[in-house]
């Protein structure tokens, strides 16, 4: 090894997960059976794990993966004229064979641990990053996300199986559950479907957010990015029963060392008034998400739709007018009023300050939901949701706190 690719083995497995197209399950979960495989860029054949041994292919380090995972890449390479570099690629004991999705700092890969061929999630920064003037900050904001899930064991929390460097790129691996889908992904497969969403289920998944936050918080780690695409939700086998996982603390941060930031970071529609300005976050900055997601799966309506970022700062830090102007366009019970008015008051001190209180007034809430009658979300009232709610406004950047700085981005 070089010493660009240092590897440090940090814990148990994780979970991180992305479902697969139909049409490509069965042949994907077959392939350990037989070892033979393809090279994903020139199609030679040969064993799993091996350098491919065409000239050009070997100057590029790519190796043969199984051959449905090189027939997909080939499938959207018709698509695209940009492939990706990595897929054949060996990272560390990691065979990268597929693409699962890319963000702000980074893409995640799907990958097989060799030689067990176990999948396994595999994130990896960007070399526009390493490239950067900041590339030292990005670096320890990888080291701090492989920190912070190192330290936390909980079985709806994403947990650490890997954290290294290739080639100057710190990457973290986790496991991959398959099959399974982000709560936002659910709400869109609802709306094609015509599925309803039944308050039941809500319950029962914020429930289990509300588990692994209360753990978290034990840790002195606040999360500070709770939103619908970082809540993996998985259906356990032979039940109809839903497994939830916190998923991406990328932005997480442990309260311990530090309790104000010098960033504006998380997702705009979900972030607290206490992030926009840099303030002391805790506990209440995460169910402050945690309530607006809430709102939004029992009124079928986002509360800052169609919205910029301005805006939704403005009316976060104002006098809560808003919030109740928009709640009250819905047949909601006092109890859901006041439970609302509470969770996303601007002002941490008038909020619930912990889970358990936090819990106990939702307990009051969708009791209150339930004898009013109001018992689900209808696919069409999921769709106009999805619809009202486009992107997220996610922000991050350093950031002196001051009220007319951030309601001015």
């Amino acid at each position: 090894k070089s010493e660009s690719d240092v590897s440090i083995e940090v814990g148990r497995s994780g979970t991180i997960s992305v479902a697969k197209p139909k049409q490509h399950r069965a042949s994907l979960s077959d392939f350990a059976a037989n070892e033979g495989g393809q090279c994903p860029s020139c199609g030679a054949e040969g064993l799993v794990g091996e350098p491919c041994s065409h000239r050009v292919c070997s100057g590029h380090e790519i190796h043969i993966i199984p051959t449905p995972y090189a027939d997909l890449y080939r499938e959207r390479l018709a698509h695209s004229p940009f492939p990706d570099l990595l897929v054949g690629r060996r990272i560390h004991d990691y065979l990268v064979v597929d693409t699962l999705g890319s963000g702000s700092v980074g893409r995640v890969f799907c990958a097989l641990q060799l030689p067990v061929l176990m999948r396994v999630a595999l994130k990896i920064s960007s070399a526009r990053h390493v490239a950067s003037r900041d590339s030292a900050l990005h670096t320890s904001h990888f080291v701090r996300e492989a920190k912070i899930l190192a330290r936390l064991r909980h079985p709806h929390i994403v947990t650490l199986m890997h954290y290294g460097v290739f080639q100057a790129l710190p990457f973290i691996v986790t496991d991959l559950v398959e099959p399974a889908c982000t709560l936002r992904d659910e709400l869109r497969r609802r709306t094609v479907e015509g599925e309803s969403l039944r308050f039941s289920e809500v319950r029962g998944i914020v429930e289990q957010i509300l588990d692994a936050l209360y753990y978290a918080h034990s840790e002195f780690v606040v999360h500070r990015d709770i939103k619908p695409e970082n809540v993996l939700l998985q259906r356990t086998p032979g039940t109809n029963r839903i497994f939830v996982r916190v998923l991406d603390f990328g932005l997480a941060k442990v309260v311990r060392e530090s309790h104000e930031t010098n960033y504006v970071s998380g997702t705009a529609i979900y972030m607290a008034p206490e992030q926009i300005l840099g303030s002391e976050i805790g506990p209440w900055t995460d169910l402050y998400a945690v309530a607006v997601m809430l709102s939004e799966l029992i009124t079928g309506s986002c509360l800052f739709a169609g919205m910029d970022r301005a805006t939704v700062y403005r009316l976060k830090l104002g006098d809560g007018g808003h919030v109740a102007r928009a709640l009250s366009d819905h047949a909601l019970p006092p109890e859901a009023l006041e439970f609302f008015r509470v969770a996303l008051a601007r002002a941490p001190s008038e909020r619930q300050r912990d889970v358990t209180q936090f819990r106990e007034q939702m307990e009051r809430m969708f009791d209150a939901l339930e004898v009013g009658g109001k018992t689900e979300l209808s696919a069409d009232e999921i769709s106009r949701l999805l619809q009202s709610r486009v992107g997220g406004l996610t922000q991050s950047r350093r950031h002196s706190p001051s009220i007319s700085d951030a309601t001015v981005i």
